[in-house]
């Protein structure tokens, strides 16, 4: 696992109340990333597993690796303490590698129902999140551009709130993606092994940030351009998180 804090943006901390997944259930949440408004949370749970009962904010998560999974109480009840209640009801549901879904806040336990490892991420917002602020090149003129308007065949957005929204992505090796914008972002790394980052409006080959990454580097990404280049030798896949205001 790789944290890749190349644009000098340091780790973040869990502030709601109740019990935070990281800090009473270590073996299977551990925080890989922050931006400013947002923690990553990487979440694996081996098969046959239950998890500790813990609470979350509202959150983004994004499955990584499938399962069918047994969730006490099911998202969105407002028991407070599920695992003291014998007659609280649970949800056994398949999730699917690939999916993208929004968890409202509150507690629960996770059992993980599969033959194998269930394993996702999600972007926890923090209680206070600032405005990113006004983009360098984008005004009236120049309006925001985001990669799934000139880049669709890489670009796809798998879910949203009204703060936040998941993409993925695919690059083949040796592709550019057009110039576009982003507000911060965090993104995670899929497949691949080399990527190119060139800041800006225009892919300018004199000025680019190249990165040896693999499957689990988390990279945080400021506000702005760039455009984004596979330099690796297999398909580069990766999910990211971006605030939406």
């Amino acid at each position: 696992m790789a944290y890749i804090d190349s644009y000098g943006l340091g780790g973040g901390a869990h502030t709601g109340a109740g019990k935070d997944c990281c800090t009473v259930c270590p073996d299977y949440y551990k925080e890989i990333g922050s931006i400013v408004g947002g923690r990553l949370v990487e979440m694996k749970v081996p098969a046959g597993k239950t998890d500790i009962p813990h609470d979350h904010p509202g959150h983004s998560l994004f499955i990584v690796k499938g399962s069918k999974v047994r969730l006490l109480p099911p998202p969105g009840s407002i028991l407070e303490k599920p695992e003291t209640d014998p007659d609280t009801p649970a949800a056994e549901v398949d999730l699917p590698t690939g999916a993208g879904i929004q968890i409202p806040k509150g507690p629960h336990q996770v059992t993980n129902l599969g033959d194998d490892l269930f394993h996702c991420i999600f972007l926890e917002p923090m209680l206070i999140c600032p405005p990113t602020g006004d983009i360098e090149g984008v005004d009236q003129a120049n309006p925001f551009v985001y990669p799934m308007q000139v880049q669709g065949d890489c670009y796809n957005k798998v879910d949203e709130n009204e703060d936040w929204m998941t993409v993925t992505a695919t690059l083949e090796p040796g592709q550019t993606d057009a110039p576009h914008c982003h507000r911060d972002h965090i993104v995670y790394v899929l497949e691949g092994d080399n990527i190119s980052i060139f800041p800006g409006k225009v892919a300018d080959p004199s000025k680019f940030l190249q990165l040896d990454v693999g499957p689990g580097a988390v990279l945080p990404v400021p506000s702005g351009w760039h455009s984004v280049k596979n330099s690796g030798k297999g398909t580069f896949k990766f999910v990211y998180f971006e605030k939406k205001k």
